[in-house]
């Protein structure tokens, strides 16, 4: 069933209302924040993460959405997305490691 919200999965998840979410590696870690890790496994994490997909409107010209890849490439080549994911799941009041 289609989340609204990326939060919702660990309620649902440890309270039996669904048995597996599928979410990228940035979106678990989010969810498994403040969870017991312990009855919970990330079965398929890491795998492929270079086929991450991402949902443009049919409305964007292909000279756009070309653009866009570039630059998401750029920013993960670049350490930037790396950098994000740290700052996203650093525990709160403490400061990412650089």
């Amino acid at each position: 069933m289609p989340l609204s919200r990326v939060s919702d999965a660990g309620r649902l998840i440890t309270g039996g209302l669904a048995d597996a979410v599928l979410a990228d590696d940035l979106q678990l870690e989010y969810v498994l924040q403040g969870l017991d890790r312990s009855r919970l496994e990330l079965v398929m994490r890491g795998i492929r993460p270079e086929s991450q997909a991402f949902a443009y409107s049919p409305e964007l010209p292909g000279s756009i959405t070309d653009r866009i890849d570039l630059a998401i490439s750029a920013l993960k080549g670049s350490g930037a997305v790396a950098n994000l994911r740290r700052s996203a799941i650093a525990p709160a009041g403490s400061a990412p490691g650089r």
